[in-house]
């Protein structure tokens, strides 16, 4: 599947962008600069309630593990060899069960 991709360097930029338009998926990591990613999900979630969120981190703590289970949250650990593989793989799954009205494209 080939999906468009946007990128921001930190939260607050990505917040942004979701103000403007919708997005059908967000792909944080935990820690970033600013913003923490957590924080971000709730911001986001806020403004598009049903869109669909994979956090990545190399921190799995309790506090991460329980933000994903109450956030309906999928969750990638990283570091990981072929790195992109287990992100592509979960991208079309979360946009085929994701609500309509979140999503606007998936091939």
């Amino acid at each position: 599947p080939h999906f468009a991709v946007e990128t921001a360097h930190d939260g607050e930029v990505a917040l942004r962008k979701i103000q403007r338009e919708p997005y059908d998926l967000l792909v944080a990591d935990v820690r970033m600069p600013g913003m923490s990613g957590t924080e971000l999900i709730l911001e986001a979630r806020r403004l598009q309630p049903a869109l669909p969120v994979i956090i990545m981190t190399a921190y799995r703590t309790a506090d991460v593990q329980q933000f994903v289970t109450s956030s309906a949250t999928s969750f990638l650990e990283k570091p990981r060899s072929g790195y992109g593989s287990p992100l592509t793989a979960q991208v079309p799954e979360i946009l085929v069960n994701a609500s309509p009205d979140c999503v606007n494209y998936v091939r």
